[in-house]
């Protein structure tokens, strides 16, 4: 899959890439060129998936080949190893609540995923830029503290 900046004045580019670079030159965020849908069975079914399944099949299709399927299982199984309950607001809007994980924020899944580049398999430019990117370094740095992996 490519990505867009949402300014439009910055070149196409592919998920490496916008990971790596976090936001694109002309400041604007990157996006997906499509979203893609998800099978009519993966909804219908979804109530019998683990969080780790759902989310591993919902990345899949923006991470394409670049990340290999075993080590994208990986990273989204140490991603969403905490609570993230599902609550009813009302009979026809639920909510997930995303707070639950290492620092208690919403953004600890994204910090989460994004502290994986950190390993020291992946090039150094690839290890410290997605960091630098990140508003919140000191929430990443606690987050990366607490993966199971060196």
């Amino acid at each position: 899959m490519k990505y867009f900046s949402t300014n439009h004045n910055s070149p196409i580019v592919s998920f490496k890439e916008a990971t790596i670079q976090g936001q694109a030159p002309d400041k604007g965020l990157y996006f997906p060129e499509h979203i893609p849908l998800l099978p009519k069975n993966f909804i219908e079914n979804i109530d019998q998936l683990s969080n780790e399944e759902i989310a591993y099949q919902v990345i899949k299709p923006y991470v394409g080949d670049t990340i290999p399927d075993n080590e994208l299982r990986r990273i989204v199984n140490e991603t969403v190893n905490f609570d993230i309950p599902l609550v009813k607001v009302t009979d026809a809007i639920y909510s997930l609540e995303l707070y639950h994980g290492p620092t208690l924020a919403f953004k600890d899944i994204g910090a989460r995923f994004m502290s994986f580049p950190q390993r020291p398999q992946w090039p150094l430019e690839t290890r410290i830029r997605p960091v630098q990117r990140l508003r919140r370094f000191p929430s990443c740095c606690a987050v990366s503290a607490h993966r199971s992996d060196p």
